[in-house]
């Protein structure tokens, strides 16, 4: 829960290409958590924070019967040079449309943590069953947006969250003013995911998808972006 609060509100952040910088947390027990139990929450805050360069500058921490399982709540700013803003408004007529990773990344990780049981008995083993789990830690989306920021001709960036793929360009199209064109037979789907969704009848391209960077560039800055974050890993 911890790391969802930070990457979240930080992908949000770096999708306008600002760095992110301070979060406030507000963190809300029910009644009978123990003081490890909490000190488990603000220790992942804290850890995920230090990794993205993050500072934990304050908020506000309670045990309250209005909650019965642990909420946290944050707010992130960050800060960007008003000329390096990255406005959705900028998207163009011929702009490239770039996904980094691949569709429901997030989705796909969630599904194996919460129906590993499941899918062990479709037949997935245990060792691949454990690499979906682990592409949890693949969410954020800071690095590739911070090299996109920093390439000439990027006109718009977004997130993939609730209704993935689907959802999102739906999303970045309306906020630019424009239709976007999508061959569909490039849309980048991993092998897990694609095996999971198979197996459970689900579609990529509606699964929830933190991971996944959605960038609109100049056509001519399109392989040499590709490039570079390919090269970052």
């Amino acid at each position: 829960i911890g790391q969802y609060a930070v990457v979240v509100n930080a992908n949000d952040i770096a999708t306008s290409g600002a760095v992110p910088r301070w979060l406030l947390t507000t963190l809300l027990f029910p009644r009978g958590v123990t003081g490890a139990e909490i000190w488990r929450v603000m220790n992942e805050l804290r850890a995920t924070c230090q990794r993205w360069g993050i500072t934990l500058c304050g908020g506000h921490t309670e045990i309250t019967d209005a909650v019965t399982r642990p909420v946290v709540i944050g707010m992130l700013a960050g800060t960007v040079a008003r000329a390096a803003l990255v406005d959705k408004r900028n998207m163009a007529p011929g702009d490239q449309v770039l996904l980094t990773k691949g569709v429901a990344v997030e989705g796909t990780a969630i599904i194996a943590r919460e129906f590993g049981r499941r899918l062990a008995a479709l037949g997935v083993g245990a060792d691949e069953i454990e690499a979906c789990r682990q592409l949890l830690e693949q969410i954020s989306i800071i690095t590739e947006a911070r090299i996109a920021a920093d390439t000439p001709g990027v006109s718009a960036m977004h997130d993939v969250t609730e209704g993935g793929r689907a959802a999102a360009l739906k999303e970045l199209g309306e906020a630019g003013g424009y239709r976007i064109r999508v061959d569909m037979e490039r849309i980048p789907i991993l092998p897990e995911t694609r095996k999971l969704t198979n197996l459970l009848g689900l579609n990529p391209l509606g699964l929830i998808g933190s991971g996944s960077l959605l960038i609109t560039c100049a056509a001519a800055a399109a392989d040499g972006l590709a490039a570079a974050i390919r090269s970052a890993g």
